[in-house]
């Protein structure tokens, strides 16, 4: 086998001797691995290294592996149950806790702690009924995104493509009449061809403005969640949308930023899609200690009780991924509808309340004086 992978990162390396962790890639293929991690399946550190964390599972575990990344590549790091199987054949159930990595080059990788549960010789496989809905919602969440990624596709081809080409072809006519002398021609041509260039960087700005705003990093939440809402209604021209945020955007992390938009992004996708309203608001204040976030709308509603008894087919893409996001970032998820009597979506987070200066023994001396 390799050897582990030495520090080319902005972290150093993870043996920490005892504890039990592992570091992934987006396949599950083991990158990295402590001492601890290998002595509980009776490897050495090295042994690991290439090998897939299914490889690793029980028998009939391998689909709670397969889940479990499909969710922590979705932006979800819930803590997951999972029975290992050592070199010996002994096996030992533990509760892995995994934490996104980016590394040097952009590269997403995990780190998953190992806290041992106990041993396990002949643990009973997860439930069938667990399986099939966790199936349910990875399929659901690997189509939205092949949706995406097809919608991408289809813009760049449709709408990019054609201006590129065109402005290809117009270059070229315009070094044809150059060479015939025809400098009144070729410069009108250029000219034409500058707006063209235009238009496809036009288009490629409002591609990668949806992949992730650029002014949720130069101006900040705020302004993003404002822009979007008009970018919604004139997608969704039923729909009116106003916008009450009442926040001090230092305040709030800039991690917790981009999920904060995902929610709005997400939940008001679903209002334009599915809730046949006429007006939706979207709400982000303070309250005492916590920031609260609220999208609500007028339109037809469902049943939450459904919801929360597990019923199946009934928690669609959209809201489990507002739901991880909500529980990656340590909130409170706030859900609230009725038929035909509108929904309530949102979250509440705890504030960090700022440190308290403590004034330095000179400071205090010259008060006193």
């Amino acid at each position: 086998m390799p050897a582990l992978l030495e520090s080319q990162h902005v972290r150093p390396r993870i043996d920490e001797g005892a504890v039990a962790a592992i570091v992934v890639d987006e396949y599950g293929n083991v990158l990295e691995a402590t001492s601890g991690a290998a002595a509980m399946l009776g490897f050495e550190p090295a042994e690991l290294y290439g090998h897939g964390l299914s490889e690793m599972a029980a028998e009939g575990w391998s689909w709670v592996v397969r889940n479990a990344l499909l969710r922590l590549v979705s932006g979800s790091a819930d803590p997951f149950d999972l029975l290992l199987r050592g070199r010996s054949g002994r096996r030992t159930l533990v509760q892995m806790i995994p934490r996104p990595l980016i590394r040097n080059g952009g590269a997403l990788q995990y780190l998953i702690v190992w806290l041992e549960q106990g041993s396990a010789s002949s643990a009973p496989p997860p439930s069938t009924e667990s399986e099939a809905e966790l199936r349910r919602l990875a399929y659901g969440l690997l189509k939205t995104h092949e949706v995406e990624r097809g919608r991408v596709a289809s813009e760049l081809h449709d709408g990019v493509g054609p201006l590129v080409t065109m402005a290809k072809f117009m270059v070229e006519d315009a070094i044809g009449r150059l060479a015939r002398g025809a400098y009144s021609e070729a410069s009108t041509l250029l000219l034409s061809t500058v707006a063209r260039l235009r238009d496809a960087l036009a288009d490629v700005r409002r591609i990668s403005t949806d992949l992730r705003p650029s002014s949720l990093d130069d101006l900040g939440l705020l302004p993003t969640i404002e822009w979007y809402c008009r970018h919604f209604t004139e997608a969704y021209p039923g729909v009116r949308v106003t916008c009450d945020l009442k926040v001090d955007e230092d305040t709030i992390t800039d991690d917790l930023k981009l999920d904060i938009f995902r929610i709005v992004q997400e939940a008001l996708t679903n209002i334009g899609r599915h809730a046949q309203a006429q007006e939706a608001r979207v709400i982000l204040a303070h309250a005492e200690d916590q920031l609260q976030l609220r999208i609500e709308d007028d339109g037809k509603g469902f049943d939450v009780a459904l919801i929360r008894r597990g019923e199946p087919n009934v928690m669609g893409v959209g809201l489990h991924s507002i739901s991880k996001r909500v529980d990656a970032t340590g909130g409170t998820l706030l859900l609230e509808s009725s038929a035909w009597h509108g929904t309530v979506i949102g979250a509440s987070w705890a504030l960090t309340p700022a440190p308290v200066p403590q004034l330095q023994p000179q400071e205090l001396d010259s008060r006193g004086a």
